[in-house]
């Protein structure tokens, strides 16, 4: 889970820094690119050195939690450790950026491929952050052969999605607002259908 999850923005910035790292993603290693690279995703919009400067800051204060139920453990980190916007050739549209994954996260992308097969693209296409973070987290199942689902709490599902504290308190709200438009949403794009099964004690919606 991220917890301060970032915007929707902030979020496909983030993708492509991991697209970009690909196969080193998982090394201690500085990372580079181009804005003109960041500026021609869809929905990113025109960044120059000063705009472009809040959504590393978002994923600067981005953490993670990387759950480990089989060593009945859990790690916290940051994505990021270090990010650099060099615009020393700022006149000719020359302005390369640069950054350090944080520890967690290379020890996650070493673990794991779920974050070097994703399908970027799907993620680039998705209109708000409560989709992205949806499907995302959904991705890293489906190559788990005998694994079609999974339960969450509402806190839980709240925490995965994002949701900001004390917004969309109540689940009525949360599940029209965000859990329904983030599924159609996905269905529309990804290669995996969503659907979601509400269950309840009584009146009130516990997972």
């Amino acid at each position: 889970y991220m917890h301060h999850a970032p915007s929707l923005r902030a979020l496909k910035l983030m993708h492509l820094m991991i697209a970009k790292a690909g196969g080193r993603m998982a090394e201690p290693v500085q990372h580079e690119m181009r804005l003109s690279e960041i500026n021609s995703i869809d929905g990113m919009g025109h960044h120059d050195q000063e705009s472009i400067k809040p959504l590393f800051l978002e994923l600067t204060t981005a953490a993670m939690v990387y759950d480990e139920p089989d060593k009945k453990r859990y790690s916290m980190g940051t994505l990021l450790d270090k990010a650099v916007v060099d615009y020393r050739h700022e006149a000719t549209g020359d302005i390369l950026v640069s950054w350090y994954f944080g520890r967690l996260f290379i020890e996650m992308a070493e673990r794991s491929n779920h974050w070097a097969i994703l399908d970027r693209q799907t993620v680039f296409h998705l209109q708000s952050k409560y989709s992205v973070l949806l499907f995302q987290y959904f991705a890293s199942l489906q190559n788990l052969k005998h694994k079609t689902g999974e339960v969450f709490t509402v806190d839980q599902l709240r925490s995965m999605l994002g949701v900001e504290q004390g917004k969309l308190a109540r689940f009525a709200d949360l599940n029209a607002r965000a859990l329904q438009p983030a599924i159609a949403e996905i269905n529309q794009l990804a290669r995996f259908t969503l659907t979601a099964t509400l269950r309840k004690t009584g009146r009130t919606v516990t997972s």
